[in-house]
């Protein structure tokens, strides 16, 4: 059975704001009658369908698309209410498009599968926290918020101030959300110094590596305009203040587009890691191990892929990564890969990087589609013969 996109169960969501509205509307007016209320609970059905990913529900959803651009020419000839159904109409498209798209899968090679993501009950707990206030309040502000700019009825400064809280809400949800990562590398070639070097790639999850900078971006806009508009501060403090954390929300909003959290490379000479500027590169022979540890965080535990290095001066890094290495000896390794944001298993990665530091003449089998066969059969016998201690009881990914 195909698997539809998030953005299907979310346009599920908007149709059943939707319904609830049109359905209130159509108990308090007498004209609308029989059809209104037939309308709200089509919505109602076709939103449940959506939220169950059903496939039928998606292609009732694209119909009521088509059915509510002839609604939104009515309601542009009856009153303002056009501009709010329009909204609604390209929202929903938005929403169900992307289960349009068919993705090509790669061929299967050996043993490679997923590894399901079980979440613990604080995680859970915490992405309904986030994510359902996020998804219902951000529909009905930008559903409501442009009919009452129209009419005068919204305060930008207020308007800019719920972007800011809901980018940062919902950037929390998106880390935190349920899903599963591949016992597996991409094979690709890297173009490092004068020629492309061969190469086994741990990929971050591109959602996630987006919405962490829009999530600070959201926030620190969110202080630089609240610094703006409050009368009780002085000037002194309130246009630096605010010109800082603008700064600051431009720069992150600027990672995604840097090699920031993109890939971590295995190459035949070493690890390779991007950064901001300069990479950070550790050869093999310097690699003294790698392993998943949880360290504590805000009350619980976040996993990280850590590794472990022989020789310190071995490692070429920028002075900002430099400064960085210093503050992760405290933790007892000297690298540190947030596991949360991976898509490859983090166990799979750290065993792959322990398995070429401790022999290091294999790295010049990296590139090759046979020698990943091999360490990835390696690693899921390594693992059957024995239980692996599990994680926290307060915070597994």
């Amino acid at each position: 059975m195909r698997r539809y996109p998030w953005t299907v169960p979310v346009a599920g969501v908007l149709l059943l704001l939707a319904g609830a509205i049109v359905g209130i509307s159509a108990a308090a007016d007498d004209e609308a009658g029989i059809y209104g209320l037939a309308l709200a609970a089509t919505y109602v059905v076709v939103g449940l369908g959506l939220l169950a990913r059903r496939p039928w529900a998606v292609l009732a959803g694209l119909g009521l698309s088509a059915i509510n651009v002839a609604l939104t020419v009515l309601a542009f000839t009856t009153g303002p209410a056009g501009w709010l159904t329009a909204e609604f109409t390209v929202l929903l498209l938005l929403l169900l498009l992307p289960a349009l798209w068919r993705r090509r899968s790669p061929p299967p090679r050996g043993s490679a599968g997923r590894t399901d993501t079980w979440t613990g009950p604080r995680e859970r707990l915490l992405f309904w926290v986030a994510a359902a206030p996020t998804v219902l309040l951000g529909m009905a502000f930008f559903l409501v918020a442009p009919f009452g700019w129209l009419s005068g009825g919204i305060d930008p400064v207020a308007a800019l101030v719920v972007v800011g809280c809901l980018a940062f809400v919902g950037s929390v949800a998106v880390l935190l959300r349920p899903r599963s990562r591949v016992v597996d590398l991409d094979v690709a070639r890297l173009s490092i110094g004068e020629e492309p070097r061969p190469a086994f790639l741990a990929r971050y999850d591109r959602v996630g590596r987006t919405m962490v900078p829009v999530g600070i971006a959201g926030g620190l806009a969110t202080v630089s305009v609240w610094l703006l508009a409050a009368e009780n501060l002085p000037v002194a403090v309130r246009l630096p203040g605010a010109v800082l954390a603008g700064l600051v929300a431009l720069g992150a909003l600027v990672l995604p587009a840097t090699g920031w959290r993109s890939y971590i490379a295995l190459l035949s000479s070493g690890l390779h890691v991007p950064g901001l500027r300069h990479a950070t590169f550790a050869p093999w022979t310097a690699i003294a191990g790698s392993s998943v540890e949880w360290l504590p965080h805000r009350g619980g535990a976040e996993p990280y892929v850590t590794v472990s290095v022989v020789d310190p001066a071995a490692i070429s890094t920028s002075g900002g990564g430099r400064l960085l290495w210093r503050l992760n000896r405290g933790f007892g390794a000297d690298l540190y890969f947030p596991a949360r944001m991976l898509i490859t298993d983090p166990d799979f990665l750290a065993y792959a990087i322990g398995a070429y530091g401790s022999r290091p003449e294999r790295g010049r089998m990296i590139g090759m589609t046979e020698e990943l066969d091999r360490i990835r059969s390696e690693w899921t016998g390594a693992r059957l013969p024995r239980q692996l201690p599990d994680p926290p009881a307060s915070s597994r990914w």
